[in-house]
């Protein structure tokens, strides 16, 4: 039981530590953003907000939660979850690639066309740390997650501000979200190297999103009711009022979002590691 109690403790400090100081780093960030781009350069990234928001549900497709589930998982387990994303995120950006000259005609912005396309990109980046992130979850190592996060936030605002002090105006904030991506999938690479050892099973697929499909819907619908109003808004007004909303809305969110955050990420594999210990669990 001490056991138990230190993994929650320290899982719970490092999460803390992760989520707190990213939030704070990046609080900063677009404050001193805001002031040199403008609400216009915000509104511009808020409206493809709900699109890359959901590629990313769909490529996790809850395969994440069903590995961290999985008592017996396997390199099997890992190897065919690491192709099911790469694929899907492949898919995912392609489609955005594609529909990115619709989705300009239908908020009225042209250059949204080329932010989508490269925006888009973080969609397959963010895919090659997936099991990285898994794996360090289940063993309760929230201090290499921590370690990669921060540095990465680091690096990523310095670029962001960087490239908006030369004056490439919304640019700046495809570049920080892009660096925060890159950076932090080498990072997690380097503290936990891993790479497939297995080929696709259709067996170990079906196992996975047997459980993941289950909360693939209820991530599509959280998605689309976090980020609804950015479209709306983005059809029926400009991009000034969008970014007016997103920034208003990270702001009252964060809070929230946070402590519910630190606390899932740690107690649900915490549990689930003792879910056939029903005395531990009680």
């Amino acid at each position: 039981m001490s056991s138990l109690k230190q993994k929650a403790t320290a899982g719970l400090k490092w999460s803390a530590i992760e989520r707190l100081a990213t939030q704070a780093v990046q609080l900063l960030v677009m404050l001193l953003l805001a002031r040199q781009l403008g609400p216009q350069a915000f509104g511009l990234v808020g409206m493809l907000a709900v699109f890359i928001a959901i590629s990313q549900v769909f490529v996790d497709s809850g395969m994440t939660s069903a590995l961290i589930r999985k008592l017996d998982r396997t390199e099997e387990d890992f190897s065919t979850a690491f192709y099911f994303n790469i694929v899907v995120a492949i898919i995912c950006y392609m489609l955005l690639y594609l529909t990115a000259p619709s989705i300009a005609r239908f908020y009225q912005q042209p250059e949204l066309i080329e932010l989508a396309r490269v925006l888009g990109l973080v969609i397959m980046v963010n895919a090659f740390a997936v099991i990285q992130k898994a794996k360090l979850t289940i063993v309760m190592d929230f201090k290499t997650q921590a370690k990669a996060s921060l540095l990465s936030v680091l690096l990523s605002s310095f670029a962001a501000l960087m490239t908006a002090h030369l004056g490439f105006g919304v640019w700046a904030l495809v570049v920080q979200t892009l660096t925060f991506a890159i950076c932090n999938v080498l990072l997690l690479n380097f503290f936990h190297v891993w790479w497939p050892k297995s080929r696709f099973s259709s067996q170990s697929f079906n196992d996975l999103f047997g459980f993941g499909s289950k909360l693939l819907l209820s991530s599509l619908l959280d998605t689309l009711y976090q980020n609804i109003y950015q479209l709306v808004i983005g059809k029926q007004f400009n991009a000034i009022d969008v970014g007016y909303f997103t920034q208003a809305n990270q702001l009252v969110r964060t809070p929230a979002a946070t402590m519910s955050i630190i606390i899932k990420n740690v107690t649900y594999p915490l549990l689930s590691g003792i879910q056939q210990e029903p005395k531990r669990l009680n």
